[in-house]
């Protein structure tokens, strides 16, 4: 596994180190909170889903595959914003067996209406996503240049190979009729 590949990933606890700064003093109101509010749990969810990830990275390879199996039931189960996004994350792990940025792509755009926090990662992963995929474009572009210029370096060495053969072969033809010719002058030489 190449660290470059992680480089994103991992900057996804710096994220939620950010995130877990407490809000600026203020005037606080001393009115008791009934309840968490959607945003403040939004924000607790995407967190916790940052750090899984950050665990999840340091697994071995059975322990994220359990992991992996578990957000996809968790999908199957309740498809809301939260799971799509905990599945595009293991979708778009770098190197995995499950890898597949295409449907991450596919799970993290349908975050567009999601609460902030997971819309946020969801922009953030998605263009992750998308600049590993427009490299694995460029990467296999070069390889196929490379390819079609090692074939065409193929034929052309093929073809000089061929037309030295032919000229072998014209050399091989002239040392036999030479060798013909004094043949016979020898012949005609020891019959007189």
């Amino acid at each position: 596994m190449r660290p470059v590949r992680l480089l994103p990933l991992c900057g996804i606890p710096l994220l939620a180190a950010c995130a877990a700064l407490p809000p600026p003093e203020g005037p606080r109101s001393e009115a008791p909170v009934a309840a968490v509010p959607a945003s403040r749990a939004t924000e607790r969810d995407t967190l916790r889903l940052i750090n899984e990830v950050g665990r999840l990275l340091a697994q071995q390879a059975d322990q994220q595959m359990s992991a992996y199996e578990a957000a996809r039931s968790a999908f199957d189960r309740q498809p809301d914003a939260l799971q799509r996004l905990r599945l595009a994350l293991f979708k778009a792990m770098p190197q995995a067996p499950w890898q597949n940025d295409t449907q991450a792509l596919q799970l993290l755009r349908t975050l567009g209406d999601a609460p902030a926090p997971l819309r946020d990662l969801a922009a953030l992963l998605t263009v992750h996503v998308e600049e590993r995929q427009q490299r694995q474009r460029d990467s296999e572009r070069r390889a196929e240049e490379a390819q079609q210029k090692l074939q065409a370096l193929l034929a052309e060495r093929q073809r000089q190979l061929r037309d030295e053969q032919r000229k072998v072969e014209d050399l091989e033809q002239k040392v036999e009729a030479l060798r013909k010719i004094d043949r016979d002058t020898l012949r005609r030489a020891t019959r007189r």
